[in-house]
């Protein structure tokens, strides 16, 4: 996709039981401001395509109005949204970032961020002082790393996911993996961790809610036609993204993660290059 396709940030201004997340397009449009799903609302975005010149892949909001891009490149972009600014770019992996989060703002703000790789690597980034690279996951997935996590509540605890089939937990601090399950077909697509709630995608369709201490699947919802391409959990659903094809599939879906027996909602989303 020439464009990132979901974001994690709170991009959208709606209703605060059914905020769903937003694909939030990098590349400025003329009509884009103000457009709504909805009783949602799309309230910026930001053109940053001039500093870059590849596809940007990863998305996170680092603190206030910044946020952290990676582009197929593997190179980082540190950007203040609503200057519309690039406040610092640099080479963070030797291939395509593939995701990016910030740890849980427990104890403070956030002070260490996280980005996977195609390269097959997830490194740390210390927030202040530049973005030096504090750690180095590596060694445990044998394919792309698609997907990233972090504890909300532990800071020392990471979830990653990849296209081997695996979700791994990961210990910060020493930068090993504390415990690994494979799935068969199980392609992650994304991770996203609430509370007691690790919501998984994958490229099968379909979207599993995962106990994080055990790391055991305790619910796997019914398939979607088109694959699972993120998704994002709030305290009563879990909202995902699919890419279809040409314009037809490009769908946000919303997920009940307290009843799973009740149908999920879903709107159209069009993608304008």
């Amino acid at each position: 996709m020439d464009k990132i396709y979901s974001t994690l940030c709170n991009c959208w201004k709606g209703s605060e039981q059914m905020q769903p997340p937003v694909s939030r397009e990098l590349e400025a449009h003329p009509d884009s401001t103000g457009d709504s799903v909805g009783d949602t609302k799309l309230l910026r975005t930001a053109s940053v395509t001039e500093e870059c010149g590849a596809n940007f892949n990863a998305l996170v909001e680092i603190q206030n109005q910044q946020i952290l891009c990676g582009d197929s490149n593997g190179r980082m972009f540190s950007v203040d949204y609503m200057k519309d600014e690039v406040l610092k770019k640099w080479d963070g992996h030797s291939k395509s970032i593939t995701k990016a989060c910030v740890e849980a703002d427990v104890d403070g703000p956030p002070s260490n961020m996280f980005t996977a790789s195609r390269d097959l690597s997830i490194k740390m980034w210390k927030i202040s002082g530049g973005f030096s690279c504090t750690q180095e996951f590596k060694g445990h997935h044998d394919l792309v790393v698609t997907a990233v996590a972090a504890h909300p509540k532990n800071r020392n605890v990471i979830c990653s996911g990849s296209r081997d089939n695996t979700v791994a937990l990961w210990d910060v601090s020493t930068g090993s993996v504390t415990n690994s399950v494979k799935i068969a077909r199980n392609l992650v697509t994304d991770l996203c961790w609430k509370d007691d709630i690790l919501a998984q995608t994958s490229e099968d369709k379909s979207l599993r809610l995962w106990d994080p201490r055990s790391l055991e699947v305790t619910h796997t919802f019914i398939k979607k036609q088109q694959i699972l391409t993120s998704c994002d959990v709030s305290s009563s659903i879990v909202a995902t993204s699919s890419s279809g094809f040409n314009g037809s599939g490009c769908e946000i879906s919303l997920w009940d993660h307290r009843n799973t027996t009740l149908p999920y909602h879903e709107f159209k989303v069009t993608l304008r290059r």
